[in-house]
């Protein structure tokens, strides 16, 4: 979770760290809100697949999150329900831009940005983004101003229940594919999966994946010169999580996400029920499994 700490000096809300609870968060986020600001910057009605998993994930254990609830009525299915009612409970509360059932993500990402909204939660590919939006070239680095970027820092999603603040959400999402036509071919297939096997060992997946991954076994030394100040803060947080799991959305797709995600602004409105929207997904998804 990104933070823009000018806003927090403003409202008075100290640093989230690494044992931020939901409870800590929703007073900061009303502090922050009677100090004028926005307190998360999000567009619900366009994107809202981050507070998605993690709502649901405070209702897991890393243990579990990859588990597609039966129903409901199951302990996995309650806390899908829970996760819903508590995007709602921010969306009631005024946390969320007055527009976010009708902005755009790139619209809420300006917000936190230009110093209107406090948190924002997103991938880590996000620390470029902040980073370009500091620049007076946002495609030449050599125009970063230092001093706007180290008005951001980035901290742990808040926690409730069951999940620890520190445990993330996270993985590699990249892979290699070897076609039909070098498979059937067995002077291919050997050649193909050699290349595979030698691309994907622990010695050489860290010389291209760098730090843009938190699942590495073997992790490559960090030369700091390379990394603006939001990158380090960044690397530190990712070093004191406790478990790195899997989003559940990326096994949860297609038509299933529709009532949820699509459906987030009739849920957070009140206009449909979040129990009625998890089953209708959840019946979508056993229907076709």
């Amino acid at each position: 979770m990104f933070v823009n700490t000018e806003i927090l000096d403003a409202a008075g809300v100290t640093m989230p760290g690494a044992d931020y609870t939901w409870e800590q968060f929703t007073e900061d986020c009303q502090k922050i809100k009677e100090a004028g600001y926005t307190p998360i910057a999000a567009a619900l009605g366009d994107i809202p697949h981050y507070w998605w998993e993690f709502s649901i994930f405070n209702y897991n254990t890393p243990e579990n999150h990859l588990t597609i609830p039966e129903n409901i009525e199951d302990e996995i299915g309650k806390g899908w329900v829970a996760g819903m009612e508590d995007i709602k409970a921010l969306y009631e509360a005024g946390y969320f831009p007055e527009n976010t059932l009708s902005a755009k993500d790139d619209e809420t990402f300006a917000m936190f940005t230009e110093g209107k909204a406090a948190f924002l939660l997103d991938g880590s590919w996000k620390v470029n983004g902040i980073a370009s939006a500091c620049q007076s070239d946002p495609d030449d680095p050599s125009t970063l101003d230092t001093e706007k970027l180290a008005k951001f820092d980035v901290t742990y999603v808040p926690a409730k229940d069951g999940r620890k603040a520190t445990d993330l959400i996270g993985g590699l999402t990249s892979g290699y594919y070897i076609t039909k036509k070098a498979w059937d071919d067995p002077e291919k297939k050997a050649a193909a999966v050699d290349f595979i096997s030698y691309m994907t060992s622990d010695e050489v997946v860290p010389e291209f994946a760098q730090h843009g991954s938190s699942a590495l076994k073997n992790v490559p030394e960090v030369d700091e010169n390379v990394f603006n100040e939001l990158q380090m803060k960044s690397l530190k947080m990712v070093a004191g999580s406790t478990s790195f799991t899997g989003p559940v959305q990326d096994l949860f797709q297609g038509e299933s996400r529709v009532p949820t995600f699509d459906g987030m602004p009739e849920i957070v409105s009140g206009a449909v029920d979040a129990k009625d929207a998890v089953q209708e997904g959840l019946d979508i998804y056993w229907s076709s499994n």
